[in-house]
C-alpha cells in the first residue's frame, strides 16, 4: 500500500510538471491520511492474528480436525457473512478451549473485558461441537480375588492369544561366570504350585531365537536374554567352595501351549514383583540386612522397581544347603527374619520357601500357575562385599567394592525406615538437618557383639563424656543393649541420635538409621581374631564390615582400636595408655557435637 502511495505521488507531480491534465482519484491529503492509517491498523491485525495461530501450535490444529468432524447447520444468510462466520468459527477452535455454555474462550480467558462476546448464532453452533473422544478408564483388578497366594489376593484370567513371558538381563561380563554378576527383570513370571518351580512362557519368536543360538557355531552373539541368562539366585559368599554353583538358577521355559491347556492362570495385582532369593546368613543382622536385604532393594532400585511390593520365595537347594545359610540353621535364622523382614515392607508369615507355598482357595481350582506382572532375580555379587571378605584378610583392603554407591545407600537407608515407621521423610524425601538439637542425643550400644573376642564395655564412657563435657553441651546419654528391642524401637531410638558408639561386626547394622549428619563411633580388635576352636579367622585386625560404611556419604564413621580403659575411684584414666584413649576418645565427641550443632548453619 505504502508502495502505491508513492508510485501515485510520483506520477502526479511529473504531471504537473509537464503540464498534464489527466483523470485522477480523489487523494487528497486527507484521504492518504486515512489510507496510511487503514493499513497500519490492518498490519497490526494480521500480526497478532498470526502469532495467536502460532501459540495455540499442534493442540490447535488437533482440536480443530476433531471439533469439524460433524460440520454445523447451515445458517440463513448471505454468503459472504457465512464465509466470513466460518474463518472467525476456524480461529475460534484453533484456540482449543470451549466453555460449557457454548461461549468460547480465547487466549485472554475473558472475551468480555475486549468486547470479543459472540453472536447467538455463534454460541448456538459452538454447543454442537463434538468434543474429543476420551480415552478408557484404566483396569482395574477384581474387588474380589479368586485365591491367595502366600496371603497375597489372586485372580483368575483366563488365557488370551499373545500372553507370553520376557526377561531383560544385565550384568553381562562375557566369561564363564558371568551368572554371579547378572541381574533381570521378568514380566509375566509364574510359579508353578505343583511343580514347586518357577516359570517363563516363551513366545514362538523367542523359541525360534533360542532355537537358532543353540546351533554349534552361534558362539559370539549376546542378547540381553534367552534361555542360558542365569543369575544367582542370593547373594555369594566367597568362603563357599565348588557347591557355589548350585547357586546358578533361571527359570524353567514352557511353551504357551502348556498355559493354554491349562485354560488360564491366577495374576497377582499389579504393585507386586515376584522374588526368589536364597538367604547368605540370616542369622546375623548384619548379613541379614547388608548381604540379603540390601541387594534386594538393589534390584528393585535396577529395574524402577522400588515403588512395588516384593512377594518373596526363599529358594531352598535341592542337592546341598550351603554352609550358614538359613536352609542349614533355620532355627537361628527364623526368629531374625521375623524381627528385620519388616524392614523389607512384609512379614514372615507372608514369606515361604519355593517346597511350601499356599494357593488358598475361594472356589474350585483352575489352574496351578500363579503369575505375577513383574519379576526380578539375581542377588549374586550386589552384596555389601562382593566377591571378598568383610574385612578378615589383608587382601579385602586392597579395593573397594562400594564406592559411588553412597546414594543408594542412603536411599536403601529412607526406604527401610519408610517401610517401619511409616515416616513422612520417605526414600524420596531426605530427612533435614535440623534433627540434631539440643539435648544432643548419644547411644552406646552394650554387648552389640556376642563374639568374646569383640565384646567392649562402654561403660565409663558414659561418664566421662558428661563429666568433661556436660557443661559445656546438653547431652542425652543412652547406655542400651538393642537386642533387646524391636526393629520398630531401634530405628525410632537412632533415627534421632547424634552419635553412636558401638563394636564393629553385625550389632552395628542399625547404625545405618542413624539421619544425616551423625558420626559412627566403630570399635575393632587390635588383634587377630580366633574362633572357639582356636584357629585364625584372618590375617589382620578385622575392621569389619569396612567397605560399606567407609562410602557412607550421610554418616562421619571414625574407627577406634578395642576399649580397654582402666580408671581409679574418682573416674579417671589410671594409665597412661588409659589415659590417651580417653583423652582421643572424648576430643572426638567433643569436634562431632561442634560440628553437629552447627549443621544448621550449612
Amino acid at each position: 500500500t505504502m508502495q502505491w502511495v508513492a508510485n501515485h505521488k510520483s506520477q502526479m507531480n511529473e504531471n504537473r510538471r509537464l503540464g498534464r491534465r489527466r483523470h485522477r482519484p480523489n487523494c487528497d491529503a486527507h484521504s492518504l491520511e486515512k489510507l496510511f492509517l487503514c493499513s497500519a491498523i490492518l498490519v497490526v491485525v494480521a500480526f497478532l492474528s498470526y502469532g495467536t495461530l502460532h501459540h495455540a501450535g499442534n493442540d490447535a490444529a488437533v482440536v480443530t480436525k476433531t471439533t469439524l468432524l460433524r460440520p454445523p447447520p447451515p445458517r440463513r444468510g448471505k454468503k459472504k457473512q457465512q464465509q466470513r462466520d466460518d474463518v472467525v468459527m476456524d480461529d475460534e477452535y484453533g484456540s482449543g478451549r470451549v466453555r460449557s455454555d457454548g461461549h468460547h474462550r480465547g487466549h485472554n480467558e475473558n472475551n468480555s473485558e475486549s468486547g470479543n462476546s459472540l453472536s447467538h448464532g455463534q454460541a448456538e453452533r459452538n454447543s454442537q461441537i463434538i468434543p474429543p473422544p476420551k480415552a478408557p478408564p484404566p483396569p482395574h483388578e477384581d474387588t474380589s480375588p479368586d485365591a491367595h497366594f502366600n496371603s497375597y489376593p489372586v485372580f483368575y484370567r483366563d488365557y488370551k492369544e499373545g500372553f507370553h513371558s520376557n526377561s531383560h538381563c544385565i550384568g553381562e561380563n562375557f566369561q564363564s561366570d558371568a551368572w554371579k554378576f547378572r541381574s533381570c527383570h521378568f514380566h509375566n513370571l509364574c510359579f508353578d504350585t505343583e511343580e514347586s518351580i518357577f516359570i517363563l512362557f516363551i513366545s514362538p519368536e523367542q523359541k525360534k531365537l533360542d532355537e537358532a543360538l543353540s546351533h554349534s557355531k552361534v558362539d559370539m552373539i549376546w542378547p540381553a536374554s534367552h534361555g542360558n541368562t542365569t543369575v544367582s539366585v542370593g547373594g555369594l559368599n566367597p568362603m563357599w567352595g565348588p557347591e557355589h554353583k548350585d547357586m546358578e538358577w533361571y527359570p524353567t521355559m514352557r511353551s504357551t501351549d502348556e498355559l493354554k491347556s491349562q485354560g488360564g492362570y491366577y495374576m497377582l495385582e499389579q504393585e507386586k514383583v515376584l522374588i526368589p532369593w536364597h538367604s547368605l546368613a540370616g542369622f546375623n543382622p548384619g548379613h541379614l540386612v547388608w548381604d540379603d536385604f540390601l541387594p534386594l532393594y538393589t534390584l528393585l532400585s535396577i529395574f524402577d522397581l522400588i515403588g512395588k511390593e516384593m512377594v518373596l520365595i526363599r529358594f531352598d537347594l535341592w542337592r546341598l544347603a550351603m554352609w550358614a545359610s538359613c536352609q542349614r540353621q533355620w532355627g537361628k535364622c527364623r526368629p531374625m527374619l521375623e524381627k528385620f523382614l519388616p524392614l523389607l515392607g512384609t512379614e514372615l508369615n507372608r514369606t515361604s520357601t519355593q517346597n511350601d507355598t499356599q494357593l488358598e482357595l475361594d472356589s474350585p481350582k483352575k489352574s496351578k500357575y500363579v503369575c505375577a506382572p513383574n519379576g526380578a532375580a539375581g542377588l549374586g555379587f550386589l552384596t555389601d562385599h562382593g566377591a571378598k571378605l568383610h574385612g578378615w584378610q589383608k587382601t579385602d583392603y586392597e579395593y573397594a567394592h562400594n564406592i559411588g554407591r553412597g546414594g543408594t545407600i542412603y536411599e536403601f537407608r529412607n526406604w527401610m525406615e519408610h517401610n517401619v515407621l511409616g515416616a513422612k521423610d520417605t526414600y524420596l524425601q531426605a530427612p533435614k538437618w535440623n534433627i540434631h538439637k539440643p539435648p544432643y542425643r548419644i547411644i552406646l550400644s552394650k554387648g552389640s557383639s556376642s563374639m568374646p573376642t569383640r565384646f567392649g564395655s562402654f561403660d565409663k564412657h558414659a561418664e566421662l563424656i558428661q563429666r568433661r563435657l556436660g557443661n559445656k553441651y546438653d547431652m542425652d546419654i543412652r547406655e542400651v543393649t538393642l537386642k533387646r528391642l524391636s526393629i520398630k524401637e531401634q530405628v525410632e531410638l537412632v533415627a534421632e541420635a547424634s552419635i553412636f558408639v558401638t563394636m564393629c561386626g553385625g550389632g552395628a547394622v542399625t547404625a545405618m538409621f542413624l539421619p544425616k549428619g551423625a558420626s559412627i563411633f566403630a570399635y575393632f580388635n587390635e588383634d587377630i581374631e580366633k574362633g572357639p576352636l582356636g584357629n585364625k579367622r584372618g590375617n589382620t585386625a578385622a575392621r569389619l564390615d569396612w567397605d560399606l560404611l567407609n562410602h557412607i556419604g550421610y554418616l562421619r564413621v571414625h574407627w577406634l582400636s578395642r576399649p580397654q580403659i582402666n580408671v581409679t575411684e574418682d573416674g579417671e584414666p589410671g594409665d597412661s595408655q588409659s589415659k590417651l584413649d580417653v583423652d582421643v576418645f572424648v576430643s572426638l565427641v567433643d569436634q562431632e557435637l561442634d560440628l553437629i550443632s552447627h549443621l544448621a548453619d550449612y
